[in-house]
């Protein structure tokens, strides 16, 4: 039972966190916290592991209880999709049965936030990424390890399905947590807190800075600074793509993680490895003197939920040069940060105008430095404390799904596609990267992994920002497997395609190069099975495949789709390519493709084939001339073709 609660006292808070044998960006605020509230509350520790030089370092008392609570029953550190639905759906159970009666509770990381417990407050560090915005963020390696299967052997098996069927079994288990408070880091880790779990009226206390730690900052060095983990996500790829264009910089990399060996090869390939260091392990000190001597900091990750690196930078008298996106944004300004797209030449611009005025950095740095004062662990304590006061004798949160997407309308026709590739693996020198000329210009968003979400988010809507009705999606078929990027970017796709625009609807074009006749039985079965779960674009009200380089097959053995051969030059009714060119071509492309006999759509070659010369993607040389030139001729045949 609690202890009686007297004034004196306060509350008898426990206080629950997967991890202590270390001090991550979690773990640091919510021992920042209990650092604070010792001498004011009883608290007891709940954790798997303790380090007692972590929590020396926070200063916690002995009148903090330390209590174990067992491991999670994988320990998913590999990240597999069963693991980590086994340890949210299993551990918060087992750990509500060891954790005493107390006035109040505080979860603070994943999957505390299914403890049945109450009263209990959430503390929300992210939602649980791996399933909801990077779940289309993955590893090269990881994905073609399970893709490779796909097609293997008579019975052809889908590891990758595994992700979406987790998803779904989160978003199961989501329904159910048990009312409570929830706290944010940010107002964008709220955002995405009710766009995956529905939370709605989530609370927003930030992370602090211990500012007076950090070193005298000086500017004689002409290097960059990035810290975060070495996974795909961290996106430091752009840093390494933006050096590239930056040839008096050097950048030095600090973090652990499986994707060293990548971000080496990349710098290698564009020619940067003697003005790059990759740092796996430092000490405390060692990376306050990184921060002090940089010009800058670089901060490039895909949506993070807050980012304490942003304010390390401050608190280290730097400037911060960083992706426009993610919840550090609410707490810096242009005073004294530069927010650019995820595009490699922006952050370029960025970097080298520090490095040609290091004034410049200097004053925004100091006024960093002056700004970042407000922001301190005592007002993320108190006000954290402030919010266990309020429901110590209550919990309130609400869980609500959100509405599904309206059905897009029927389109007229002839209707204007354009294809897409989607084999470019995960950085330059992989997949369609190495084909010759695909380096010649580089995209704006970098040498980017079509399989990734963030690639298809962008390229989807520049696609519909040209006025495309839809989308064709290439990939290949050997005579072993179908590509696995591509796979993988066609399954993400038909997932993404609801969040979308009118261009996410899909067609598929098979680049066949010799397969067996039962790998394309299968291939076209699989795609079929897809297409058929998303809107697909149809022909003959069916879902359409193109087969390129076609072998002996039949299609009426597929009466769920639409299969044509492609190009046909014997049959001029159905569809018709046009080439990209420069786009500026496109309108009497345009209209000569639709003369005659009215086909069901044209298609518009290519979005990004690189090495043939045909792309309309916004790249570095054009900034998106030829992708204008092709909306305006799009805008102007859509207008004759619907009569306006």
């Amino acid at each position: 039972m609690a202890e009686d609660q007297s004034e004196d006292r306060g509350l008898s808070l426990g206080v629950i966190i997967p991890d202590l044998s270390f001090d991550g960006g979690a773990e640091r605020l919510a021992l920042q916290c209990v650092r604070r509230w010792q001498t004011r509350h009883r608290i007891t520790l709940y954790s798997q592991a303790f380090d007692p030089d972590v929590l020396d370092k926070f200063e916690i008392s002995d009148d903090v209880t330390q209590t174990v609570i067992s491991r999670r029953l994988t320990w998913a550190s590999s990240g597999e999709p069963t693991e980590r639905l086994v340890d949210t759906l299993v551990a918060p159970r087992i750990w509500a049965r060891e954790v005493d009666e107390h006035d109040i509770y505080l979860g603070h990381q994943w999957p505390t936030y299914s403890l049945d417990l109450a009263p209990f407050v959430w503390y929300a560090h992210e939602n649980h990424r791996h399933s909801y915005d990077l779940l289309y963020e993955r590893d090269s390696d990881l994905v073609g390890t399970e893709m490779d299967a796909l097609f293997t052997g008579q019975h052809p098996v889908e590891p990758d399905v595994r992700n979406a069927i987790f998803q779904d079994a989160m978003r199961q288990l989501d329904t159910h947590v048990p009312p409570r408070r929830t706290v944010a880091n940010s107002r964008f880790t709220a955002n995405q807190l009710e766009s995956s779990l529905g939370l709605k009226d989530v609370d927003v206390v930030y992370p602090g800075v211990e500012a007076d730690r950090f070193l005298e900052p000086d500017f004689d060095e002409p290097y960059f600074l990035s810290v975060g983990s070495l996974l795909p996500h961290k996106r430091h790829r752009l840093s390494i793509e933006a050096l590239s264009l930056v040839p008096d910089a050097r950048l030095v990399i600090v973090g652990r993680g499986r994707a060293m060996g990548l971000l080496w090869r990349m710098a290698s390939i564009l020619g940067v490895s003697d003005r790059i260091d990759i740092v796996d392990v430092v000490e405390d000190d060692e990376l306050l003197e990184l921060y002090a001597g940089c010009r800058a900091v670089v901060f490039t990750p895909v949506h993070e939920p807050f980012g304490m690196v942003a304010l390390e930078a401050l608190a280290a008298g730097k400037p911060l040069i960083a992706v426009d996106e993610g919840g550090f944004t609410e707490v810096v300004d242009a005073s004294c940060a530069v927010l650019t797209p995820a595009e490699p030449p922006a952050l370029a611009r960025a970097m080298q105008a520090f490095l040609d005025r290091p004034e410049d950095a200097q004053r925004m740095g100091a006024t960093g430095r002056k700004l970042v004062r407000t922001v301190s662990w005592e007002r993320t304590a108190d006000e954290l404390e402030a919010i266990l006061l309020e429901v110590h004798n209550q919990a309130r949160a609400e869980a609500r799904s959100q509405p599904a997407p309206a059905a897009a309308s029927a389109r007229p026709t002839p209707q204007v596609g354009v294809r897409l590739m989607l084999d470019y693996g995960e950085g330059a020198g992989e997949g369609l990267w190495r084909m010759p000329g695909a380096l010649d210009d580089m995209p704006l968003a970098g040498f980017y992994a079509s399989h990734h979400g963030t690639t298809l988010r962008r390229q989807l809507a520049e696609i519909e920002h040209c006025g495309f009705d839809f989308t064709v999606l290439s990939l290949w078929l050997d005579d072993r497997r179908l590509s696995p990027y591509g796979s993988a970017a066609l399954r993400h796709a038909v997932d993404l395609a609801p969040q979308l625009g009118g261009a996410a609807r899909f067609a598929v074009e098979l680049v066949l190069r010799k397969p067996p006749p039962r790998l394309l039985e299968s291939a076209l079965a699989w795609v079929a099975e897809l297409l058929l779960q998303g809107e697909a674009f149809q022909v003959d009200g069916k879902p359409l495949v193109l087969v390129r380089n076609p072998t002996q097959f039949d299609a009426t053995d597929h009466p769920e789709l639409t299969v044509l051969r492609y190009p046909e030059p014997e049959e001029t009714g159905r569809l018709r390519s046009i080439a990209a060119g420069s786009g500026a071509a496109l309108p009497a492309a345009l209209r000569d493709a639709a003369a005659g006999p009215t086909p069901d759509g044209l298609i518009v070659s290519s979005w990004n084939e690189y090495s043939k010369g045909e792309a309309l993607e916004p790249t570095v040389g054009d900034r998106g001339d030829r992708a204008e030139a092709a909306r305006a001729a799009i805008a102007g045949f859509i207008a004759e073709r619907d009569g306006r």
